[in-house]
């Protein structure tokens, strides 16, 4: 396949992906509600159709800007497009440019409004969507051959979008990433894994893996430490009788901590298991 037919096959799908209808949250519409004075989301419509300008279009697409940047499966739709090679930063342009040129329109739909806001889609959205997907960033031959021996098919497509994260291209980690994938690959591998140290490193940037270890260290201690704090106030309610004595908004707050509670665990658990994955 051509390097033409890609880049065709990827404007296709990108269209498909800005275009497909757009679920607004509660929350999104109580601000954008807020921001355009109108008291409903048909009421939206009737305000987009009609009064909507250039820039009030923009301000739209930043309060709908969750719902218009890729997530990790989106990036990962993309991954068998660039198996050859990553794009050039020229052909990202072209991509954006005969996107733009499509004069696409955005989709909008709300739960429990049976009215659609349909809104012309800026460049700038085209241009943020597109550059966060990372087309141009490439994979060195010795990861592409280790992500093909050592881990599942089913994951190819997703551990190959997490390394077009910025974070990888650069040194140290360009370098290390083989070395973690073996790591990681010891036991059942597992993306999340990886998806979570990627996100760490962008966040704390450490130098090299011996302060990567340690700064995972210190994470691992505070979360032993939230947890024992939870534990501590939840004993609190030894029985049954003292917790109906509360009130409801103090049951709340307790049914609030119990759930805080298992979410730590469970950091605790994944952040545990990849030190061990890193220190093995």
């Amino acid at each position: 396949m051509t390097s033409e037919n890609i880049k065709n096959q990827i404007i296709h799908k990108l269209a498909e992906e800005l275009t497909v209808e757009k679920t607004v949250t509660d929350s999104q519409l109580l601000g954008i509600s807020r921001h355009y004075s109108v008291a409903s989301f048909e009421d939206l419509k009737g305000f987009v159709d009609q009064k909507l300008s250039e820039k009030g279009a923009l301000d739209l697409f930043m309060m709908l800007s969750y719902n218009f940047t890729p997530d990790l499966e989106n990036r990962a739709i993309y991954s068998p497009f660039l198996d050859c090679a990553a794009l050039t930063s020229g052909e990202v342009e072209e991509i954006i440019q005969d996107l733009t040129r499509q004069q696409l329109k955005a989709t909008l739909g709300a739960k429990g409004h049976s009215a659609k806001v349909t809104v012309p889609i800026q460049e700038d959205v085209i241009r943020r969507y597109v550059r966060n997907l990372r087309l141009d960033s490439g994979l060195s031959d010795r990861l592409r051959k280790v992500i093909g021996e050592l881990i599942p098919e089913k994951d190819h497509a997703i551990v190959k979008a997490i390394f077009r994260d910025e974070v990888w291209q650069k040194a140290p980690w360009n370098e290390d990433s083989v070395v973690i994938l073996y790591a990681f690959s010891r036991k059942k591998f597992r993306a999340e894994k990886l998806n979570y140290l990627t996100t760490f490193l962008a966040s704390n940037h450490p130098r090299d893996m011996k302060s990567l270890i340690r700064l995972i260290q210190e994470v691992i201690e505070s979360y032993e430490t939230e947890v024992r704090r939870i534990e501590k106030g939840a004993k609190t309610f030894f029985n049954e009788t003292i917790r109906e004595s509360y009130d409801g908004s103090e049951a709340d707050k307790r049914g609030q901590e119990e759930k805080r509670l298992e979410d730590q665990k469970r950091q605790l658990a994944d952040v545990t298991e990849i030190a061990e994955d890193l220190a093995s």
